[in-house]
């Protein structure tokens, strides 16, 4: 439900705020909805660079990532 109400909310902004984009994006990541989560940090990394959870977000991509790549 709180990711609905988060998609309202950017889908109203012209452009994203910067706490309601990472609030949907960590919403996206603990229900499971990968794709979607990596498409809003990403464009919290891209938006705000600078933002307070820049590195959290720079984390939850490297291990994003990580979990992406074809073993040895």
């Amino acid at each position: 439900m709180r990711s609905v109400v988060l998609d309202l909310l950017l889908a109203r902004a012209r452009r994203p705020d910067e706490q309601t984009l990472y609030g949907r994006a960590v919403c996206r990541s603990r229900t499971g909805d990968k794709v979607g989560a990596q498409a809003d940090f990403s464009l919290y990394q891209r938006q705000f660079p600078n933002g307070p959870h820049i590195r959290d977000v720079e984390q939850q991509l490297g291990s994003t990532v990580k979990s992406t790549r074809p073993g040895p």
